[in-house]
């Protein structure tokens, strides 16, 4: 799993694993599953500010596995690459809608971690009902401050109910008030969720633009959180191209932007990111080093999510390396706390990868029982590509 800064939880946003954060400024993103190589990755979110008296920060983005491009691939082995918090908690740009009932219940409540996945019914209603209680964007500024917190507010529920085309016109006329009234913290947080919000229609020239301005503005500023989460989510754009090399770059300068801040919680989101690029570069030692130093940092400040999801990521470096018994372990004790916190999503990468593990051993029993399991919760969720997955291994192991 990997996180982009946005709102997240299972990174996302994901989910979830709520975590506030300082009024006034995003939460951060962490990178959250990734499927099978078959799979593509997309961007997604994590944590989300809905009721915030400041005006909301960006979020970091992190991401997970997009669709299957295959209708059967071979396998449902999945990475979790990592975690977001505001904006991508982490990063992943999934289209997704629900990072799971309970993420996206705390969104709804005050600031929470939510993950792009398939909104349930009973999280769709409550989402519709915010957006039709939410105050409505005044055609007369009154107050600049307010109504680019309203705009801002509605763009994150349109994109968590994937009306993504209405959160980006949103975002932009919120981005143009704060340009004409001079308002330059409000113009640097609307660009940064502009970049966010590309993600989600796939413009990630747009979104490169965009979150590059946000990075200069928050430099002038002198907002150093700011400036980790615009890092963070270019370094998540370079990512999704495939250019690893130079996500590593921007991940490692967000990483020495919030070591000498303090920032707990935006260092295990960088640890995790790094690790799962490194993964990809084929360096496993120094990915192992990276999700252990994050599940570390999880462990110290309470974050439940974000420890599931550097178990996760461990559990899979070991299977990858085919040391079973570890891998089991690892991916036992993240699903547990997964179930334990209401993540779904995070249930499901889990019990993909047992599967998976369990097959590798031999134990088609075990196999066959963890991708069932997991099937049920994709079919929960409402994430059909998921689903269509998982039952072609099935199909496959009968």
């Amino acid at each position: 799993m990997r996180r982009i800064n946005a709102d997240h939880h299972h990174q996302v946003p994901a989910p979830g694993r709520g975590r506030h954060a300082d009024a006034g400024h995003p939460q951060e993103g962490l990178h959250r599953g990734r499927p099978a190589d078959e799979l593509p990755a997309q961007p997604r979110l994590g944590h989300l500010g809905v009721h915030r008296a400041a005006p909301l920060r960006h979020r970091q983005l992190f991401r997970r596995g997009p669709a299957p491009e295959h209708p059967c691939p071979a396998g449902a082995d999945h990475l979790v690459r990592g975690q977001v918090q505001e904006g991508h908690r982490g990063h992943h740009p999934d289209r997704g809608r629900d990072a799971g009932r309970r993420a996206a219940d705390r969104h709804l409540q005050h600031l929470h971690r939510v993950h792009r996945e398939p909104l349930g019914p009973g999280v769709r209603r409550r989402t519709d009902h915010l957006l039709t209680t939410m105050p409505r964007p005044s055609p007369v500024p009154v107050d600049l401050a307010a109504l680019i917190n309203v705009l801002q507010q509605r763009s994150t529920v349109l994109n968590l109910v994937g009306r993504n085309d209405e959160a980006l016109a949103g975002i932009e006329r919120a981005l143009r008030l704060a340009r004409a009234g001079g308002a330059a913290e409000l113009e640097a947080n609307c660009l940064a969720q502009s970049g966010e919000v590309c993600s989600f229609v796939n413009q990630y020239d747009l979104m490169l633009e965009r979150t590059e301005a946000a990075l200069a503005a928050y430099r002038l500023l002198g907002d150093r959180k700011g400036e980790s989460l615009a890092l963070n989510n270019i370094a998540c754009v370079h990512d999704i191209r495939g250019d690893y090399a130079r996500s590593l770059e921007y991940h490692r300068k967000a990483l020495a932007i919030r070591e000498q801040i303090g920032d707990l919680l935006g260092q295990a989101t960088s640890l995790n990111n790094i690790g799962f690029i490194n993964d990809m570069l084929g360096n496993r030692q120094e990915a192992l080093s990276h999700h252990l130093r994050s599940l570390e940092l999880n462990r110290r400040i309470g974050d439940r999510g974000g420890e599931a999801c550097s178990l996760h990521n461990i559990g899979f470096l070991h299977k990858s390396a085919g040391d079973y018994p570890a891998a089991l372990e690892h991916l036992a004790m993240s699903l547990e706390i997964a179930t334990r916190i209401g993540d779904r999503q995070g249930q499901a990468y889990n019990l993909e990868n047992l599967a998976a593990a369990y097959a590798d051993l031999g134990d088609q029993r075990q196999s066959l029982r963890s991708l069932e399991r997991a099937a049920a919760v994709r079919e929960e969720i409402g994430d059909a590509d998921y689903v269509a997955v998982d039952r072609c291994a099935i199909g496959r192991a009968l």
